[in-house]
């Protein structure tokens, strides 16, 4: 007959500091997947209501929900400890012990199915109801010519081998991109810079508050558009701004100011013309009347002098300043701060915005009207980008936090944390399957959408990464930093193509072209500089 023995004290408490080690790794890994309310009086009552200080000493907004996490994650592990002794002796489920004080409370009490109870949602408007039935219906059309195309290429040999032949043409241009072209662009340093979808025209913001559109080629001005005060942090091209198409060529611009105005190109151009003809007709005006009081024919009062009056008065006002007044079409005001992020949507019907105030909007494009005020975060956003078929949207915050949302339904599908410091930028791929973020602490990092996790960390640069772009296809990666870099990666094994070196002060801001042949990008040293084959010249 076997002898069993008893442990000695030692051992004892070995296995004892070993449980409690265990209990607390898988609490710590529970936290990360409860959610918890983000408005700062419902995280203390819930603390309040289990039993546990409703702030420590030292301890942020931050920290006080990450402690609200852990306090749920610890209580259900006490819960399903009950569970399995009940389970074990079959008798009536155990009771825990009352109270010892006023607000304690026991194992039992509130488990994350209590904290979703508790989460709220607004009624939709009409507007937002019918914004969301046509979303749905776009992005459903979208998706599945995206998944049916993709399909039809990894079925087909030859057309696998024609994409991968493309793709490897593609990096070998790439590893001989080069400086092509430069101009200052502004007195300020420039903070973002976009190709417009015809490739013909880029346009970039400054921390003048003014927004330039340049030729491409050239980089020959062709606008300044003025309409803020405030330091310009982000623009965004209407996905149909095509000069050789009829209508209006949109392009939105976000401030520090709180605001985000949507001009018209066309109309900058139209309008500008009109006063280059407008003064050139006053010119040959003037110089008649010259002609006419050397000559004695000038005594008499002219009959339109109304309308001169109206011409003088009219030329005090730079021709610019006139041509950039009238090509505003919307200014979108609702943010209570500074505004970091815009991005059209793909329909090209709305617009999303992401403000300092802890919320991202959605406007209608054409009415100027908010549609949709969403809060999630704990701390500022920083940056928002729609996914190219149009169903989600990521949006992403100065604590490193990236969520991703159904706009069909307005839920929040899922949150990405892995970055210790604030997110900078969010770009989607074109496949639709992956994501990428930059941030301020050097990294960038790819997420699988499907599988709901980080899929790549690439430490991209030796100081911040101001940006992340992906090219149209999806096949490149870009990214910019404040070590006065560029640089481009495969976005099929992340190994760098090229490192682009010119800029004399922090890269803030880059960008593909719709070829993937050519790269715009700006800085702190004022200019904008484009890249393109070294036998471009």
């Amino acid at each position: 007959m076997a002898e069993y023995h008893d442990l000695n004290d030692d051992s004892k408490e070995e296995q004892l500091r070993h449980a409690e080690v265990l209990r607390k790794f898988e609490a710590h890994r529970r936290a990360r997947s409860i959610n918890v309310p983000t408005a700062i009086p419902e995280i203390k009552l819930q603390l309040r209501e289990l039993g546990h200080p409703i702030t420590l000493f030292g301890e942020d907004h931050a920290d006080r929900r990450e402690r609200l996490r852990e306090v749920i994650a610890r209580l259900e592990l006490d819960q399903e400890q009950l569970d399995k002794l009940q389970a074990i002796i079959n008798q009536n489920p155990l009771q825990p012990a009352a109270p010892s004080a006023p607000g304690a409370a026991g194992p039992t009490i509130t488990t994350q199915d209590k904290v979703q109870k508790e989460v709220f949602y607004s009624p939709a408007t009409e507007a937002m109801i019918a914004a969301r039935k046509e979303i749905a219906t776009y992005s459903f059309a979208k998706s599945q010519q995206r998944l049916n195309n993709t399909r039809r290429i990894r079925e087909t040999e030859e057309l696998e081998n024609e994409e991968n032949k493309a793709v490897h043409e593609l990096y070998t241009h790439s590893k001989d991109l080069t400086l092509n072209a430069s101009q200052v662009g502004d007195d300020r340093p420039i903070t973002t810079v976009r190709y417009s979808p015809d490739g013909n025209f880029v346009c970039s913001g400054s921390l003048s508050g003014v927004v330039k559109v340049w030729d491409s080629t050239s980089l020959a001005n062709k606008a300044v558009l003025r309409g803020t005060l405030d330091r310009i942090t982000a623009v965004s091209w209407h996905p149909e701004a095509r000069f050789d198409r009829d209508g209006p060529m949109l392009l939105a611009a976000s401030s520090a100011e709180g605001c985000v105005h949507i001009y018209d190109f066309k109309k900058f151009a139209d309008q500008d013309s009109n006063d280059e003809a407008a003064q050139g007709m006053d010119v040959d005006n003037q110089q008649e009347g010259e002609d006419n009081s050397q000559d004695g024919s000038g005594d008499e009062m002219d009959e339109d002098s109304d309308d001169d009056e109206a011409n003088v008065a009219r030329s005090a006002v730079p021709a610019t300043n006139r041509a950039s007044q009238q090509s505003v079409v919307h200014k979108l005001t609702g943010h209570k701060g500074m505004v970091l992020g815009c991005d059209f949507h793909p329909m090209g019907r709305h617009l999303g915005t992401a403000g300092h105030d802890g919320t991202w909007r959605l406007w209608d494009v054409e009415h100027g009207q908010e549609l949709l005020l969403q809060d999630g975060h704990a701390k500022d956003l920083s940056a928002i980008a729609f996914h190219p078929d149009g169903s989600l949207a990521m949006t992403a915050d100065a604590g490193g936090v990236a969520l991703l949302w159904d706009i069909r339904s307005g839920q929040m599908i899922q949150a990405f944390q892995g970055h210790i410091k604030k997110i900078s930028s969010v770009s989607f791929s074109a496949n639709g399957f992956h994501a990428a973020t930059s941030s301020l602490d050097n990294t960038v990092k790819i997420w699988d959408l499907r599988r709901r996790r980080v899929g790549y960390t690439l430490p991209a640069h030796t100081n911040i990464v101001s940006e992340v772009r992906y090219s149209p296809s999806g096949e490149q990666l870009l990214t910019c930093s404040f070590d006065n870099t560029i640089k481009l990666w495969s976005a099929r094994d992340f190994h760098i193509l090229r490192t682009l070196a010119g800029h004399s002060g922090k890269v803030m801001s880059a960008d593909f072209a719709p070829d993937e042949k050519h790269i715009v990008s700006a800085g702190f040293d004022r200019t904008v500089k484009l890249w393109a084959h070294k036998d471009e010249f």
